[in-house]
């Protein structure tokens, strides 16, 4: 998880937090791009949380 979260230019307990504890609430669009990218899966695979 750390290494994902430097992948996406956060602190390494960045992402372990955020499916831990849901802090952030939502992860920026920006962020969540480049995870769907390195993971070579799509939105709707990933099936992230409404953020509105």
């Amino acid at each position: 998880m750390a290494a994902l979260s430097r992948l996406i230019g956060k602190p390494p307990r960045y992402l372990d937090t955020w499916v831990r504890d849901g802090r952030p609430e939502w992860l920026e669009s920006t962020d969540r791009k480049r995870l769907e990218r390195y993971l070579g899966l799509g939105e709707a695979e990933i099936g992230w949380p409404d953020d509105s």
